[in-house]
């Protein structure tokens, strides 16, 4: 069997089982996408991902709520866009805690989803997280977090 990671018609990372093509997802759901699928292969798995998902949220941002997630997490307001990623970012401890790495893996997807349509929200791109990440680089981490509050904890 092929492990296939697709984004759905609501840009939420899909991973599913089987030949893509086929759209069996992880709990053996039939899904209907409202557009092709595209297939995520090895030379594709790589932070570029993001960029991509991030664009493909801000394409949906103003899209019909009724068809999709992401116009319907932003019509809701940033007050539920907040509640979505803290709740996606318990379940992902929730399946450490767990020592889950499949499900570690798709909750992190989940997470990573609503943080991207959080960034959107509030006006934060990709490149600038990519901008503080590599501010960051080469810097011990005790140092660069005493640096912001004073001190290491």
């Amino acid at each position: 069997m092929q492990l296939a990671y697709l984004f759905g018609a609501d840009a939420a990372p899909v991973t599913c089982l089987g030949r893509p093509d086929t759209q069996i997802c992880p709990r053996n759901q039939a899904t209907t996408y409202r557009e092709p699928l595209r297939q995520m292969t090895e030379e594709t798995l790589n932070g570029e991902a993001i960029d991509r998902l991030f664009a493909l949220i801000e394409e949906r941002r103003t899209a019909d709520p009724d068809e999709s997630y992401t116009a319907k997490l932003f019509s809701r307001g940033r007050s539920k866009i907040l509640q979505k990623t803290g709740e996606e970012a318990v379940e992902t401890i929730i399946a450490a805690m767990a020592d889950d790495p499949a499900e570690v893996a798709k909750e992190s997807a989940d997470l990573i989803y609503h943080l991207l349509v959080l960034w959107s929200e509030t006006g934060v791109r990709p490149h600038d997280v990519y901008a503080e990440l590599a501010r960051r680089e080469g810097t011990s981490g005790l140092e660069e977090k005493k640096g912001r509050n004073g001190n290491a904890d």
